[in-house]
């Protein structure tokens, strides 16, 4: 049986160089013979996009996710039986901080 090697192609739509969420065009090519084994277009987004410049700065954007979410201080168990001492906000994603050297971590 002869392998197909498939080329996937992922282009994320920008507005004002902003990416904007779920708007992503795949195509994928047949690296055999280059043609095209599928598309998967979006639609188009009806209605105008909001101004940046409106926008709030990053300060109160983290001021408001705190508040929302507050961090919590856990355990992360870690192999041969260590644990790190983190902050993380788990109901957003799993990214977590350092509690004692302030890394960002992705454990």
């Amino acid at each position: 049986m002869m392998k197909v090697q498939i080329n996937a192609f992922h282009f994320v739509m920008q507005e004002q160089g902003i990416p904007v969420e779920d708007w992503l065009t795949h195509i994928s090519i047949n690296g055999s013979n280059g043609k095209v084994m599928g598309i998967d277009l979006n639609e188009k987004v009806d209605g105008e996009m909001s101004d940046p410049k409106k926008a709030i700065s990053q300060e109160e954007a983290v001021a408001a996710l705190l508040k929302k979410y507050p961090l919590q201080l856990r355990y992360i168990l870690q192999e041969e039986g260590k644990a790190s001492l983190v902050y993380t906000l788990p109901m957003l994603f799993d990214a977590k901080i350092d509690a004692l050297t302030r890394r960002t971590s992705f454990f």
